[in-house]
């Protein structure tokens, strides 16, 4: 089977033409790199997050899915929330505060101060 890609602009072109050099330089072929970032790429998320596989809502109705640890509490829609989910928020937030200090205080990296 022969696939083709579609460069349209000069900065792809460039773009295209730098990988090209760099994946020579290390003794494999465009093709050969390509076929294994994309099994790193399934293997990585060919099953999906695993933490938040659809079939949670369908199988679970009162399945409910928080803010991620790392994404910005600024940005978080906290009207929408209701007085439930903000409990299981605070609750959780200080699960995560809890054991991370366990953990920093265990390698001896800091004292949280209360």
């Amino acid at each position: 089977m022969v696939v083709s890609i579609t460069i349209n602009t000069e900065e792809e072109r460039k773009l295209y033409e730098d990988y090209k050099k760099l994946v020579l330089r290390e003794g494999k072929s465009v093709t050969q790199h390509l076929k294994e970032l994309m099994g790193e790429y399934l293997k990585a998320h060919g099953e999906g997050n695993p933490s938040f596989k659809l079939e949670k809502w369908q199988d679970d109705a009162k399945f409910v899915s928080l803010p991620a640890l790392a994404s910005d509490p600024a940005k978080s829609p906290w009207a929408d929330y209701s007085v439930e989910d903000l409990n299981r928020i605070v609750a959780s937030s200080n699960q995560w505060i809890y054991f991370a200090d366990a953990e920093a205080k265990r390698r001896g990296l800091y004292r949280r101060q209360s």
